[in-house]
């Protein structure tokens, strides 16, 4: 067989083992990897962040539309969602100028104060310092105090009352699904960028010297050219499928859709078209679907966005709501006519 055959492929570098573990395991970064490099975690975090948060949601009243435009919240919530639910914390600072978040990328330490009550003795967490280095190697220690109206700290969910004090959206459980969908999916961009190769048959009158001449000729052979050689010398080519592609797919398939359960978000999503339904109906069950997760998803924030603008801002706001795309009625509506 050729020498040629197969050439280099691509492989994601997040298939390496040290990239395939929980957040609770290794270092923050290494999450962050896994969110900007892997597709269905990048859509579940990022994306629906940006699309939950970058319109303006309903209930905050005119003095807090102003305060949500002016200091570009639009920027800001995706930012503070992002990296509370990949990390299960972050920091939010208010400086003159504008704001930044803070997470563990950059953490170096808590800030603790011992506090006496009742004759016994316990530490509380009172600020955290960031290690922060710019592009041009600049480098300082921000240190973040919790006991002023310009600095919050954001926990996605409490964690577990003992080693892990905040928890993130990112579950043993679903790194479990990405990661074997990861592996996977290598496997069909392998099998479809090489989906079978060349074997060459030589003749039995092809010594070393006619082989090599042979199969310098061969790496111009393509769907529009072709050489000639003597049936003695080369027999002929034969193509080699790669068969395993049927067995990859309906795998692939079978666990994009556990994984849409598992966020509870539809296949759609995560595809950018429907994979089953019919129609509008369908399109508008799968917008509902989304809607219900962005609501879900303001209304894990909504206590944490009241505090930072009754306590920065003194705006006092009620209840917030996502603008719907599309209404419990509707779906009802188009069901009923079916």
């Amino acid at each position: 067989m050729s020498q040629n055959y197969p050439s280099a492929v691509y492989k994601n570098k997040l298939l390496l083992t040290n990239y395939l573990h929980s957040e609770n395991l290794v270092p923050g970064n290494i999450i962050d990897a896994n969110v900007e490099g892997d597709w269905l975690l990048y859509l579940y975090i990022n994306k629906l962040d940006e699309e939950t948060f970058y319109n303006m949601p309903e209930g905050l009243g005119e003095l807090g539309e102003i305060c949500w435009v002016e200091d570009r919240w639009n920027e800001l919530m995706p930012k503070i969602a992002d990296e509370s639910r990949k990390h299960g914390w972050c920091v939010v600072q208010f400086y003159d100028d504008g704001w930044a978040v803070y997470t563990l990328s950059t953490f170096a330490d808590w800030i603790k104060e011992v506090i006496e009550e009742d004759g016994s003795q316990y530490i509380k967490r009172v600020g955290a310092k960031f290690n922060i280095t710019d592009d041009l190697g600049n480098s300082s220690v921000e240190e973040c105090l919790f006991d002023n109206n310009d600095c919050f700290l954001v926990k996605f969910k409490e964690g577990d009352g003992r080693m892990i004090f905040a928890a993130s959206d990112i579950s043993d459980a679903m790194l479990d699904i990405v990661f074997n969908i990861r592996q996977v999916k290598g496997q069909m961009d392998f099998i479809g960028s090489k989906p079978g190769f060349k074997h060459i048959k030589y003749g039995v009158d092809a010594t070393d010297e006619i082989i090599a001449v042979l199969d310098e000729a061969i790496k111009n052979v393509d769907s529009t050219s072709a050489i000639g050689a003597p049936e003695s010398v080369l027999g002929g080519f034969e193509t080699v499928s790669d068969e395993n592609i049927k067995v990859v797919i309906p795998i692939f398939d079978k666990s994009l859709s556990l994984f849409a359960g598992l966020t509870r978000l539809p296949i759609s999503f995560y595809t950018g078209e429907r994979t089953s339904g019919w129609g509008q109906e369908a399109e508008k069950t799968d917008l509902l679907k989304i809607d219900r997760k962005k609501n879900a998803l303001l209304k894990r924030y909504e206590p944490i966005i009241k505090d930072i603008f009754f306590n920065h801002y003194q705006v006092t706001i009620e209840n917030l709501e996502i603008k719907q795309d599309v209404t419990v009625q509707e779906v009802e509506e188009n069901d009923d006519n079916k």
